[in-house]
């Protein structure tokens, strides 16, 4: 930032020599980088201003860091709109300013002003020598105010010829691909898709944020004359100067943002200034698209610092009077509440949003050269949180059942996130519609959606491995994945367990089968490892889709849903490029926030069984499309109801198909257990428990006892 001594000492009550503007800038985090004279008397200094300080960008923005060092005062200079002639409420005939919808992210305000019979010319004296004091070029008087403006006060402006503009107005749209644009530096270019434009009725006559163009620019001979003050959105300038290689003061101001509170008296300065050095009358009030962001007396929010808080991190006893005192300095607002400073943060401070934020302001008016530097450091233990138990106790479960941890990209191919798409959210890719995909860059890069699913991810790290040979020669590969995965919008993240694993090279169903229950046997294990053994899931069958061609979704009994499993698809695998795996792959999702909740009871320990158990294996005949959770569902209907007091626990054994059993039926086989506490069971007290499973079946899910 290239600053004029006289026009900073123009900011100030009282002025400061150049020395000590050196030392005191410096000192506050804003080294000078190089100084030389400028005309008589005038000194250029060249401020290194960090990204995270857009607020310094500006002639007022340093003067306010120099005012808080040293007891100066910062002078106000800007007016307010009674102060431009001829300005009043009604709006100017003809001439509007508008949004595209869903742009508003994009351009959350856009104001402008009319002026009409300006007489475009040279500048006064006054306003040539301060911009060429900082290196600017003098254009003309209308563009030069836009400029000492933005050097003023750090809002970009741009002046609009109002009788080049097709229609008499502008809106803020989004481009298309190949149309033009001529530059005021000279430049031509063909637009791609999707940059911010500012058009008339017919082309695009600015590059929101970064450079007007020359059909619509202010020279000699304009006479009316629209003013536009606007806020861009950071990522989307920043994404348009860079695909059309174009950077300007504007553009380098927006992408650190600009003070959209401040926006309308900085508007009504400019109009002022222009006719007071130009002429013309000021027609209608401000025409504005958007707002600003609602401020309590000037504040752009409330921030609570503790100051036992302040004082750790600064290691130095600072008091609440003291630490007001600084802030003010500073210009925030303090209001003191016990121990803890309500501290309100004005508006062009845009950086501060955090406690360690302002700790950090408190630390530079104390003075970073005066904190201690201590030869030790002192390292405080602490028991790990709820949350970190569990990822570790997943991590072992999973690492225990051979799987290895990947960190894999957030972004997928839009293609790839396309193919999992399925209004269905049964088989846990939740708002997989297509308008929910996030798609966050307009960019030449291939990954440019945000997952809809871990699962994606773990595809496409499964290919990898494919592409360089890790195959199911070698036992397969098994991946897993504790990520976040996004659905309808940015704001729906979700975190997710998420895993991956090579069936077999066999691939035949006895193989999947095999996997599908090993899939299981895992999730009962992370449920009983993070919830405790008093917990159970359920596993009820889904129907095929574009995700699974064989699936289960896995829910807690008497609980909310957790999520699916499943053969995922050929269609799906095909998507990322995944084929020439044998027998396929199983893959599943896990909600982590119904997962990672749970909290494992703590207890004292149980007292081995002194009595053993007796065991009876039953198989059951029942039709193919009765699930084992419609068995277990009866086995817990019983059991409930006391008619199965001495039943310990039931076990799955396995499925048998054949001819002699008939068509569309299939044989279950599971395993009874009894016990009693406090003696030994007999044969007779047993018989007749096993025996009421058996009924139980028969009326429940019409099954007979295969003999």
């Amino acid at each position: 930032m290239l600053v004029s001594l006289e026009w900073l000492n123009a900011c100030l009550d009282r002025p400061i020599e150049r020395g000590e503007a050196g030392e005191v800038l410096t000192s506050a985090g804003f080294p000078i980088e190089g100084e030389e004279p400028v005309g008589e008397g005038d000194w250029c200094l060249d401020v290194e201003v960090t990204s995270n300080r857009p607020d310094v960008l500006s002639h007022v923005g340093v003067a306010r860091e120099v005012a808080a060092a040293t007891g100066r005062g910062v002078v106000q200079v800007v007016g307010d709109r009674s102060q431009a002639t001829g300005l009043n409420e009604a709006d100017p005939g003809g001439v509007s300013v508008g949004v595209q919808a869903g742009l508003e992210g994009a351009c959350p305000l856009y104001t402008g002003r009319v002026i009409r019979g300006v007489t475009v010319g040279p500048s006064p004296a006054w306003l040539v020598k301060r911009l060429e004091a900082v290196g600017q070029r003098s254009v003309n008087n209308v563009v030069d105010v836009t400029n000492y403006v933005m050097l003023q006060w750090g809002q970009p402006l741009h002046a609009f010829d109002l009788d080049k503009l097709v229609g008499g107005g502008v809106v803020v749209r989004e481009s298309v691909k190949g149309e033009g644009f001529s530059a005021l530096d000279g430049t031509e270019h063909e637009l791609p898709g999707g940059l911010v434009v500012i058009a008339d009725g017919e082309k695009p006559v600015a590059l929101a944020g970064v450079m007007g163009g020359t059909a619509t620019g202010v020279v000699e001979g304009t006479t009316d004359v629209l003013l536009e003050a606007a806020v861009f959105d950071a990522v989307r300038v920043r994404t348009a100067s860079r695909a059309l290689k174009l950077r300007s003061d504007s553009s380098f101001r927006f992408e650190r943002g600009v003070d959209d509170l401040l926006l309308p008296a900085v508007s009504a300065e400019a109009v002022r200034l222009i006719v007071e050095v130009a002429g013309g009358e000021v027609d209608g009030g401000l025409m504005v698209a958007g707002g600003p962001t609602d401020g309590v007396r000037g504040l752009r929010g409330v921030v609570e610092m503790r100051l036992a808080r302040c004082c750790a991190l600064l290691g130095v006893e600072v008091s609440a009077a003291e630490a007001t005192g600084y802030l003010e300095r500073l210009g925030f607002s303090v209001e003191a509440v016990g121990d803890v400073l309500k501290v309100g943060v004005p508006s062009w401070r845009l950086d501060v949003e955090r406690e360690v934020d302002v700790i950090e302001e408190v630390a530079r008016a104390y003075g970073l050269a005066e904190l201690p530097v201590l030869e030790n450091v002192s390292v405080e233990v602490r028991s790990p949180t709820g949350e970190e138990l569990a990822k570790r106790a997943a991590a072992g479960v999973m690492v225990g059942a051979g799987y290895c941890e990947t960190v894999t990209p957030s972004f997928v191919a839009e293609g790839v996130a396309g193919a999992a798409q399925n209004p269905s959210a049964s088989a846990g890719l939740e708002g997989r519609d297509a308008g929910a995909l996030v798609k966050l860059w307009r960019s030449g890069r291939a990954e440019s959606v945000l997952r809809p699913s871990v699962l994606l991810s773990l595809l496409q790290c499964r290919k990898a491995n494919l592409d360089a040979g890790n195959g199911v020669e070698f036992g397969g590969v098994r991946l897993w994945e504790l990520a976040s995965c996004w659905a309808g919008g940015v704001a729906g993240e979700r975190r997710v367990l998420g895993w991956l694993a090579d069936v077999g090279a066999s691939g035949k169903a006895e193989a999947v089968n095999a996997a599908l229950r090993g899939v299981r046997g895992m999730v009962e294990a992370l449920v009983e490892r993070l919830g405790g053994g008093g917990l159970a899931v359920r596993v009820e069958a889904l129907e095929r889709d574009g995700v699974y061609d064989v699936g289960a979704e896995v829910s807690l009994v008497d609980g909310p849903r957790l999520g699916v499993y499943g053969l995922v698809s050929e269609a799906l695998c095909g998507a990322v490029g995944l084929k020439g795996v044998g027998g396929g792959v199983v893959g599943g999702e896990l909600d982590w926030g119904v997962l990672g909740g749970l909290r494992r009871p703590v207890g004292g320990g149980l007292d081995l069984p002194r009595y053993p158990a007796i065991e009876r294996d039953v198989s059951v005949v029942v039709d193919e499309g009765v699930a084992w959770s419609a068995i277990e569902g009866v086995l817990d209907g019983v059991r409930s109801g006391g008619g199965l007091a001495a039943m310990e626990g039931v076990r799955f054994l396995g499925v048998y198909r054949g001819k002699q059993l008939g068509q569309g039926k299939k044989s279950v086989s599971f395993r009874l257990a009894f016990r009693d506490a406090g003696r030994t069971l007999t044969r007779e007290e047993v018989e007749p428990q096993a025996g009421a499973v058996v009924e139980a079946l028969k009326s429940g899910v019409g099954a007979e006892l295969r003999g």
